[in-house]
């Protein structure tokens, strides 16, 4: 924990076979002290759509920041207008500083 701020760190494939053990992560930062939960997305190598109802999901519950996304999860933000829903910086210093 940061500054009250839990980071989860992500890694690998976001899909169905790690959407239920990222959801127990996510939301149970965001229901603990943590003041907000920022997910390092930094070595995700594959998101579909299962991991981004898992954050939608878990945005819904809270603060939730995504940091550090690769091309390829922004690009699918971007594609399923999750961009304008989600809070996205580059990195997870930006994430918990909240800027």
């Amino acid at each position: 924990m940061r500054d009250g701020v839990l980071v989860v760190a992500v890694t690998g494939e976001v899909d169905l076979d790690a959407a239920q053990e990222l959801s127990r992560a996510l939301e149970g930062g965001l229901e603990g002290p943590a003041s907000c939960v920022v997910a390092d997305f930094s070595r995700v190598t594959f998101c579909d759509s299962t991991g981004l109802n898992v954050l939608l999901r878990a945005h819904h519950g809270g603060d939730l920041r995504i940091a550090g996304p690769p091309p390829s999860v922004t690009r699918l933000l971007e594609l399923t207008g999750a961009d304008a829903v989600l809070r996205v910086y580059p990195d997870v210093a930006t994430a918990v500083a909240g800027g």
